[in-house]
């Protein structure tokens, strides 16, 4: 990502993203921090899986060409309102195609397809049928994964239980089953980072997912009786987790436990 930002800084100024609307500017970073994890565990090249951030952080680039007013709307669109947000994935890759000789048109289709779902019910309509490029298909899985995640003006973030229970009923509507059932796979059902309360009270943090066993990941007691004791949930069928804690909520008090360690032999 380093290489990008070297070669084409230029043709997306990502700080008056940031300025003009924040959450959009984490969203992209986001879903293009999750692309590239999810590329990588699938096996492939890291050209390929730096081509697929590029594109990530691109596929909204319409939005910039969307009215403010309707983008951090509160209450429900209007008929109006919402064509105009049907319209940012054409007018996105209109903008990316002025860059393909740079770029090359991985971002141009990926901000065109992003939503088209995989049963091609979405926007923006084609006069055809063809399936969405593989690219296309993991952004929008990503997409949609961090937007129920983020707390925005019109919605609440929800937990991650919610959202894997939200995105398995579009499963083969919205997101190619086989990708789908890979992703969670991999990012699990309580990702690593959760602050969860476990069937016997305590207070938990997911160290690491059982790809095995998405629901029953590796976590470290954080309070209650033998604080530090890592437990791999996969082998204990006593226990289980309940629920996460919002880190903006309940569990804004442990996010202590979610600093990672610095490498010995960091650069930094």
């Amino acid at each position: 990502m380093e290489d990008f930002f070297g070669r084409h800084e230029e043709l997306l100024n990502l700080v008056s993203v940031k300025e003009r609307d924040l959450i959009t500017f984490v969203h992209l970073l986001n879903v293009s921090l999750l692309v590239m994890f999810f590329a990588s565990k699938l096996g492939f090249s890291k050209d390929d899986v730096l081509d697929l951030g590029i594109a990530a952080l691109y596929h909204d680039i319409g939005k910039l060409y969307i009215s403010e007013k309707i983008i951090k709307k509160k209450g429900r669109l209007t008929e109006a309102e919402f064509q105009q947000i049907q319209a940012h994935p054409i007018i996105g890759a209109s903008i990316l195609e002025g860059y393909k000789d740079s770029l090359g048109y991985l971002p141009m289709v990926a901000a065109f397809e992003h939503h088209l779902r995989y049963d091609l019910s979405g926007y923006p309509r084609l006069p055809y049928t063809r399936k969405p490029h593989l690219a296309s298909m993991m952004i929008a899985i990503c997409d949609v994964y961090d937007a129920l995640a983020l707390k925005r003006s019109y919605k609440k973030d929800y937990p991650p239980d919610k959202i894997y229970e939200v995105m398995m009923m579009d499963k083969g509507k919205a997101f190619s089953p086989q990708l789908l059932d890979k992703f969670f796979q991999f990012i699990g059902l309580w990702p690593v980072g959760t602050i969860a309360v476990l069937s016997d009270g305590r207070v938990a943090v997911v160290r690491q997912v059982n790809e095995h066993d998405i629901a029953r990941p590796v976590v470290e007691i954080i309070e209650g009786e033998r604080s530090g004791e890592r437990i791999d949930l996969s082998n204990n069928g006593d226990l289980s987790i309940v629920k996460a804690l919002n880190p903006r909520g309940q569990g804004k008090k442990y996010l202590r436990y979610l600093q990672l360690a610095r490498p010995a032999n960091a650069p930094f």
